[in-house]
């Protein structure tokens, strides 16, 4: 293959694992049509957390350490636009590949949704303080009752000049949306102008009937918040999983505008059902033998250990777009 075939057939790699930012975020490949979302209105760009990718990343001045075949595994999920599942033992670093992608790509601030064996969909979706909200309630009509019995109450024509006005003090009744707060899957899917980046880690953990909840939602890019379906109010504005963010739900739904990327990590402690596994891009990392599971993101300069060998399941083929090789598991979605 020629220099000049071979630049063509790398222009929609967008990922090159560099470890560091690029000096202008870098235009994502349009998504198959397949997996076109209408989400909106676009919400403004989410924050940055630098001192999160800083923990997770270091200051910039390490390699990662990844093959030609686990950087295109993440393009191509990145081009596809689907969930990215990375098995391995605990310590070798898989949720770091969410930092690495958020700080190369410039996506911002990555929600972590941490799952554990109580975990479901809805916790990951969005948070309804249901009791707050009936205190709330109780508070003001308590203060109505109150702000009724202080205030003089008159004859027709016996208000006279000097008698104190009615109070415009009265607390407006609470909303619903200040008791609802969408969780880091729920933020992911907001209709933002550039994806999000979701870290689902340690999905093996979760009821068994999590992955096929989970991939519901992902297939569809959207959702609804019973709650705010029935209230009657046309939008709600809510909470969102950015620290003092809102976003504003029109009838209850949310959709997204572009799909996140989506990095789920596993432990390698129970198989997933046939329908997810098919559905995700998958990479499988082990360390050497005889390592001290050195993350395979880290360069480590002389110390003598090598990254781990991983094998990534997800292959492409530029003819007819993206393809999937039979013996991987990143078939085409589809709706």
């Amino acid at each position: 293959m020629s220099a000049q075939e071979r630049t063509a057939a790398d222009d929609w790699r967008v990922f090159h694992a560099t470890g560091h930012p690029q000096d202008e975020p870098p235009v994502l490949p349009d998504p198959p049509p397949w997996r076109r979302f209408r989400g909106g209105p676009v919400e403004a760009p989410p924050p940055d957390d630098p001192e999160a990718a800083l923990r997770r990343l270091g200051p910039g001045g390490l390699t990662p350490q990844l093959d030609e075949e686990q950087i295109e595994t993440v393009n191509a999920a990145l081009l596809l636009r689907r969930p990215l599942l990375i098995t391995g033992p605990p310590g070798v670093g898989k949720s770091t590949l969410a930092y690495l992608i958020s700080r190369e790509l410039g996506l911002g601030r990555v929600l972590e949704w941490n799952v554990v064996s109580r975990t479901s969909l809805r916790d990951g979706l969005y948070v309804h303080d249901a009791m707050g909200r009936a205190q709330a309630i109780a508070a003001w009509q308590a203060g109505l009752r109150d702000t009724a019995r202080a205030e003089p109450v008159f004859e027709e024509g016996e208000q006279g000049v000097n008698s104190p006005p009615p109070s415009k003090d009265r607390q407006l009744a609470p909303v619903i949306g200040e008791f609802i707060t969408l969780g880091p899957l729920g933020t992911a899917l907001l209709p933002y102008e550039r994806p999000r980046v979701l870290l689902v880690d340690e999905l093996d953990k979760s009821d068994i009937d999590l992955p096929n909840d989970l991939l519901h939602v992902l297939e569809n890019g959207s959702y609804e918040v019973p709650e705010l379906v029935r209230d009657a109010a046309e939008a709600a504005s809510v909470h969102t999983g950015d620290p003092g963010s809102r976003a504003v739900v029109r009838g209850g739904r949310v959709e997204c505008r572009e799909f996140p990327v989506v990095v789920i990590t596993s432990n390698g402690e129970r198989e997933f059902p046939a329908a997810f596994a098919a559905a995700v891009c998958r990479w499988r990392c082990t360390p050497p033998p005889g390592s001290n599971y050195w993350p395979w993101w880290r360069a480590i300069s002389g110390s003598g250990h090598r990254a781990p060998k991983t094998s990534s399941t997800c292959s492409f083929s530029g003819s007819r777009g993206a393809e999937c090789t039979p013996s991987t598991s990143c078939s085409t979605l589809s709706r």
